[in-house]
């Protein structure tokens, strides 16, 4: 999915929401507090601020702890298994010649040669599937992070929702200077929302 599809997908949702009918925050004070605050602290309304709030710490442990690595780049398994393919028609190589070696010296150095290569392909493979398995293991890192990414954003737009419907005389102004601070916060939301899915599609795809 490209850049601008997903900058498209929340254009279209954060729009839609704010063209629907919901409920009111419970004071003006909820919005003038609000005002004061950034992120997940901006929503007045507090069942959205507590579910951004909670969605939140999952976004940082999963997309943001270091003990959770989520890109896929260094466990190259396409230059591992060309090279398992190189070694293996070395080996062949090596086994055909010491088919025609005519001296004991020879055909045992050549067969230590084929055997040191052997063993080589052989951790090579055990390299290919210990990788996979870290990669499953990313792969599963990094939907949870994609997911709960679009999950904070939902909170803004159900915020943006309720927001829009405010008709109080006292409140309607600054819900629609929260609004427009939201709308500049979606383009962050875009951009990691969008790395999110890079990554996991670039671990998905050293597997295909």
């Amino acid at each position: 999915m490209s850049s601008k599809s997903v900058h498209t997908i929340y254009v279209t949702l954060l729009t839609t929401s704010l063209l629907c009918i919901g409920a009111r925050a419970q004071s003006l004070q909820d919005f003038v507090d609000a005002d004061k605050e950034e992120g997940c602290k901006s929503i007045p309304y507090s069942t959205q601020r507590q579910n951004c709030s909670s969605l939140s710490g999952d976004v940082e442990s999963w997309c943001k702890n270091s003990s959770r690595p989520r890109s896929c780049k260094e466990l190259n398994l396409e230059a591992i298994t060309k090279n398992i393919e190189s070694v293996s028609e070395k080996r062949k190589r090596v086994e055909e010649d010491r088919s025609r070696a005519t001296t004991d010296d020879e055909k045992r150095r050549l067969q230590e040669e084929s055997d040191k290569l052997a063993r080589t392909i052989e951790d090579l493979q055990h390299k290919v599937s210990n990788d996979k398995d870290e990669i499953k293991k990313r792969i599963d890192n990094g939907e949870h992070c994609r997911d709960y990414r679009g999950k904070v954003q939902a909170e803004f737009f159900e915020a943006g929702r309720k927001a829009d419907s405010e008709s109080d005389p006292a409140i309607k102004p600054i819900a629609q200077k929260l609004m427009a601070k939201w709308k500049v916060g979606m383009v962050d939301h875009v951009r990691d929302y969008q790395a999110a899915v890079d990554v996991l599609e670039d671990c998905k795809n050293q597997l295909r």
